[in-house]
């Protein structure tokens, strides 16, 4: 494989991704309450993903 297929291959895995991403975090991020969120995923047919932490 030469640098230039590469260099294609990598912008455009990189643009994909951006796309993929910005998509996923608008979907339900706006609806904190578990059960809210649960609901309007199978009302609009997407997946659940959970996010939390802590900082122990």
């Amino acid at each position: 494989m030469n640098a230039r297929n590469l260099r294609h291959r990598l912008f455009l895995c990189g643009t994909l991704l951006v796309l993929v991403a910005g998509l996923a975090g608008s979907a339900l991020a706006e609806t904190p309450e578990f059960d809210a969120a649960l609901k309007r995923a199978a009302e609009e047919n997407k997946p659940l993903i959970l996010d939390f932490f802590t900082d122990w």
